[in-house]
């Protein structure tokens, strides 16, 4: 009798996760919609729209007694209880922040857990990415038009462009993902969201769609006709970046009362500053969110959660072993998209997209943030998942093996 019970609730159970497979195009598409605060103590931690939708996921799941712990899962939990535990031995005081700041690496491994094996239609997650991107494009516009009537400096109107997801800088790196996704898909839609980068008047978006063109004319044999006048325009853009951050560094190295650029110094200073607290704890690093206190303990710096660069904020979040674990965690991701591009035509844009937002979390503060991290953990599970459907087809297997 109690057979038959457990048996009944399986295939209830069944029927229930079956039920919640479109919920995997909705976490998609929320990703580019935004995200929602909790306070944890003093600290408060943004968690993705999405994430309601990867806990229902996962309570199914749990009931059903099929969350297996996989590799990557593995990898993401093990930095941050590194995290946490150099907090505990440095500073106790600071655990809820420290907590605060682990929550986007729990996220992602409950993810990985939740939409293992999950069956994926490419077409239906070609469209949730699309139309999330369109909302975020579209929003992106209109604040873009109410900064016309804000009376200050550019970066007072650039505090304007604002959504659910962030602002100007942020935002421009995921509407930077969808510009590059899409540029063999649908030449109308790239320019779309290119206008939208512009929109946010981010110069660091602007850079690197920038130099997302270039190396397109560079590599892409249909461009060799205008092959010279890529020699032209990347004439044009090295001299751009001497200009603007070459000479800068020059003249600050030679002439003490050089005043180079507020957000380039800012960034400068974040850099040193980070490179002298790694000097003092290099194998630990300063635990989550210890890159904060020290900022705010030393009082006459910018006030910020991030170094701005991805590198540094790792090894100063989670110490050297987190950093290489993360980096392994990075490398995992890009050979499932690297291995999905070769069925699948959208991942070979993905893979082009991905290498330069890595590129890009090196002067913004991408990496760390709970939307960029299920971004890529959603690149990950998607490609593994179409790569798993080429060999076995779609399955909600009760067990498999680790990915």
């Amino acid at each position: 009798m109690q057979f038959s019970v457990n048996n009944s609730s399986r295939v209830w159970m069944d029927r229930v996760t079956r039920m919640l497979v479109p919920l995997y195009y909705g976490v998609l598409f929320f990703i580019f919609v935004g995200e929602f605060k909790i306070y944890i103590g003093a600290s408060s931690v943004s968690l993705p729209i999405s994430f309601a939708l990867i806990g229902l996921i996962f309570m199914v799941r749990l009931l059903r007694e099929d969350l297996i712990l996989t590799r990557n899962a593995l990898i993401l939990c093990t930095i941050a209880a590194l995290g946490i535990l150099t907090t505990l031995l440095r500073d106790p005081g600071q655990l809820q922040r420290a907590v605060a700041a682990v929550i986007p690496l729990v996220v992602s491994a409950m993810a990985l857990v939740s939409l293992r094996a999950w069956p994926v239609d490419m077409d239906k997650a070609r469209q949730a990415i699309l139309y999330g991107g369109v909302i975020l494009a579209l929003w992106t516009y209109l604040g873009f038009i109410q900064s016309f009537g804000v009376n200050g400096d550019y970066y007072d109107k650039k505090l304007m462009v604002e959504t659910l997801l962030g602002r100007s800088n942020y935002l421009a790196a995921f509407l930077f993902f969808l510009a590059a996704t899409f540029f063999y898909q649908n030449k109308y839609l790239f320019l779309f969201f290119v206008g939208a980068i512009l929109a946010t008047m981010s110069r660091g978006g602007i850079l690197i769609i920038s130099l997302f063109i270039l190396y397109i004319f560079w590599t892409d044999k249909k461009y060799a006709p205008i092959k010279y006048f890529t020699v032209f325009l990347s004439a044009l853009f090295a001299l751009y970046l001497f200009f603007e951050y070459g000479y800068s560094l020059f003249m600050l190295l030679h002439d003490n009362e050089y005043k180079i650029p507020d957000s380039f110094n800012n960034r400068i200073i974040l850099w040193e500053f980070s490179a002298d607290l790694i000097a003092k704890s290099p194998w630990l690093g300063v635990g989550p969110n210890g890159f904060r206190s020290a900022i705010e303990a030393a009082g006459n710096m910018e006030d910020v959660w991030g170094a701005h660069n991805s590198i540094l904020l790792l090894w100063l979040n989670y110490g050297v072993i987190g950093l290489l674990l993360y980096l392994k965690y990075l490398h995992n991701i890009y050979r499932e998209i690297s291995k999905a591009a070769r069925t699948t035509p959208i991942f070979q844009s993905i893979k082009v997209a991905f290498l330069f937002l890595l590129l890009f979390s090196l002067f913004e503060p991408l990496i760390g943030s709970v939307s960029f991290e299920l971004l890529l953990v959603m690149l990950y599970i998607t490609a593994k998942n179409i790569n798993r459907q080429d060999h076995t087809g779609a399955s909600l297997p009760q067990n498999t093996a680790p990915v």
